[in-house]
Parts: structure tokens; sequence; C-alpha cells
């Protein structure tokens, strides 16, 4: 077994702590900057999809129209996928 200084303990300890302070903060700005990518591609599809021609929509009687073509766009981009 090795004996060392208090102090070089000491440093060991606190340079441990950094470097998983710092790995921690590392992992907490990459994880910020990839969900601000992800919220720019998902805004641009969903200026994508509201500008496609969905033809011409009407809704039975009762329902709202925003709520049909809603559903007609969700579907146009299920296909567009699949």
């Amino acid at each position: 077994m090795v004996n060392i200084s208090v102090g070089t303990a000491l440093l060991s300890a606190v340079l441990g702590y950094a470097v998983v302070f710092l790995g921690i903060v590392f992992l907490m700005v990459v994880i910020i900057i990839m969900g601000k990518a992800m919220k720019n591609t998902q805004k641009k599809n969903v200026a994508k999809a509201a500008s496609s021609d969905l033809g011409s929509v009407t809704a039975p009687k009762g329902v709202d129209p925003k709520k049909v073509a809603a559903l007609v766009a969700a579907i146009a981009e299920m296909e567009r996928e699949g």
C-alpha cells in the first residue's frame, strides 16, 4: 500500500470531483443543443404540413373543420413516411 500525503489526496479528490462536474455540465449543454435542434426541425415539419395542399376538405355537420384538417394532415404525413 502506498502512503500519500493529505495534500495529495485532497488534490486528487478535488480534481476528480471537478472532472465529474465538468462532464455533467458538458452533457447538459449537449442535451440543450440537441433539444433546440429538434424543436427547429419540428417547426419546419409543421410548417410544411400546414402549407401542403389538402384539397377541399369539408367537415360533417357538427364537427370542427380545423380538427378535420388536422386529422387529414396527420394521415397524409403518415402515408408519406410509410
